[in-house]
C-alpha cells in the first residue's frame, strides 16, 4: 500500500513544494499525538532509541518511528506519513548527503523535542519539529 501511494504521488507529479509541507504537518501531528498517548515506559524507550539513532542511517530512524506509530495506533495517519516519507526518499535516491545540512542539529533537536513531549509542552515540541523539518529540507534539497 505504501509503495502504491508513493507511486501515485510520482505519477501525479507531486512536487517537493507540495508534499514537504504536508509531510511536515502530518509528521508533527503524529509526534504530538504520540506524546499525548505515551506512557513513561514509552518515553524511556523513545529516549533510548533516539540516543542510539544514527541520523545518517535510515534503519535507526525506522526503529524509532515504528514505536511512535505503535503508540499512536492510527493506521491512517501512519500510512500517510509512511507513504510521503517513502516518496521523499525516492526523490533523494540512493545517495545520502552529510555534506549539507546539520545532522547533529537534527539529533539534538530530536532529543529536545522528545523532552518537550515528555513535559507535555506540545507547542514547544511542534516548534522544534518545524526546525527539524527545515533542516531536513536543507539536506534533501541538495539532491
Amino acid at each position: 500500500m505504501i509503495r502504491l501511494l508513493s507511486a501515485s504521488y510520482r505519477k501525479a507529479g507531486l512536487t517537493r513544494a507540495e508534499f514537504f509541507p504536508l509531510l511536515s504537518i502530518i509528521g508533527r501531528a503524529n509526534r504530538i499525538l504520540c506524546g499525548m498517548r505515551a506512557s513513561e515506559r514509552d518515553f524511556n524507550d523513545m529516549t533510548r532509541l533516539t540516543a542510539e539513532q544514527k541520523f545518517d542511517e535510515p534503519v535507526t530512524q525506522i526503529k524509532r518511528i515504528k514505536l511512535d506509530w505503535e503508540i499512536i495506533d492510527n493506521p491512517v495517519l501512519s500510512l500517510l506519513e509512511q507513504s510521503l516519507a517513502t516518496y521523499r526518499a525516492s526523490l533523494a535516491g540512493e545517495t545520502v548527503s552529510t555534506g549539507f545540512g546539520n545532522l547533529q542539529l537534527i539529533a539534538d533537536r530530536t532529543l529536545d523535542q522528545l523532552n518537550a513531549l515528555r513535559a507535555r509542552n506540545f507547542a514547544l515540541a511542534d516548534s522544534l519539529g518545524r526546525h527539524i523539518d527545515a533542516e531536513i529540507v536543507a539536506i534533501t534539497d541538495t539532491f
